[in-house]
């Protein structure tokens, strides 16, 4: 949740109260996310640097050769997930990947905001 861009991504949308009680879930679930939230302040940092740069990166954070960056994906209800790219870390940085294909990827996710709330009305 708090090293992967897709878990970064979903943690930016979320308002500061959806954020707190997420850190009490995953506290009471256990686990190495709860391990993770003893450093609290930092995965705040990660959050706000993911709210103003505009996406969510991560590099070898999950697997050590991949790097990968993402964004929300959102609905009038809230946050519905995120979405991302995954790439070698060889090939290139989340920087260069986000020059390249942040466009692409901000149209696919107000693609997929768009048939979900399309999906919401047609029932």
């Amino acid at each position: 949740l708090f090293r992967s861009a897709l878990g970064q991504a979903i943690l930016s949308a979320m308002t500061e109260d959806e954020v707190a009680r997420t850190f009490e879930i995953v506290r009471q679930i256990g686990g190495p996310d709860a391990e993770e939230l003893r450093a609290e302040r930092q995965i705040w940092k990660i959050i706000e640097m993911t709210r103003s740069r505009g996406y969510a990166s991560a590099v070898g954070s999950t697997e050590n050769n991949m790097s990968a960056i993402a964004l929300p994906v959102r609905s009038r209800r809230g946050v519905l997930g995120a979405t991302n790219i995954i790439f070698f870390r060889s090939a290139m940085t989340p920087l260069q990947a986000s020059e390249r294909y942040l466009s692409g990827l901000q149209e696919c996710v107000r693609n997929i905001e768009r048939d979900f709330q399309n999906s919401l009305e047609e029932d």
